[in-house]
């Protein structure tokens, strides 16, 4: 949970550095992919991108595994753009986490009868 957290203000504060340092989305594409942009920038962006789906793929396979279905890895897409991806990952894995805890605490235990 505490990483969800962590995560959230690192995105809030990049996401209010990239408004105040930019007047316009327009002027930030340009900055990652117009003829001014470095070609480090471009690299980093798809880079960036790449990362956040293979992260996001971990998670829906990890909750097909442990017999969540899909939905986690669909909810890291959908909560990607509000609360960054990192948060997303996080409170996705938390989830399953808590599901398998969850699953692990009802099961009924083997004891031996005497």
């Amino acid at each position: 949970a505490a990483s969800s957290f962590i995560t959230l203000a690192m995105y809030a504060y990049g996401s209010f550095q990239l408004v105040t340092s930019y007047e316009s989305m327009g002027f930030v594409l340009s900055a990652m992919w117009g003829p001014k942009a470095q070609p480090a920038t471009a690299f980093m962006a798809v880079n960036t991108l790449c990362m956040a789906a293979g992260m996001a793929l971990l998670v829906a396979v990890r909750g097909k595994v442990s017999n969540g279905g899909w939905k986690e890895g669909l909810m890291t897409v959908g909560l990607a753009p509000i609360v960054g991806p990192g948060a997303a990952v996080s409170i996705a894995l938390m989830t399953q986490e808590f599901r398998c805890a969850e699953g692990a605490l009802s099961a009924p235990s083997k004891s031996k009868k005497e």
